[in-house]
């Protein structure tokens, strides 16, 4: 059976086809947080972007579920890439 984390992450992935997915607990016994990196992303405010994750979120999970979860960001790889360039390799 899957946990809250692999939930989420197989949610996310299929709701945003060719996302790079980082979702992690740890440890065990905290709320799960992540990211969605999608170039789809692209030109959409971080407030939109926010929007459309509630929104494949409450289709997918119960309030429960919603509620057990931590922070998830949205970016594009663009803006990894300038992250990185500022701060060295994320991963």
């Amino acid at each position: 059976m899957e946990d809250l984390s692999q939930k989420v992450s197989r949610i996310l992935s299929q709701a945003f086809p060719g996302a790079d997915v980082r979702f992690e607990q740890d440890p065990p016994a905290s709320r799960p947080s992540g990211e969605v990196v999608w170039d789809g992303f692209e030109g959409v405010e971080q407030a939109d972007r926010q929007h459309r994750l509630r929104q494949v979120l409450a289709h997918g999970l119960s309030p429960e579920e919603r509620n057990g979860l931590s922070i998830i960001l949205t970016f594009t790889p663009n803006e990894i890439a300038v992250m990185e360039e500022e701060a060295g390799p994320l991963y």
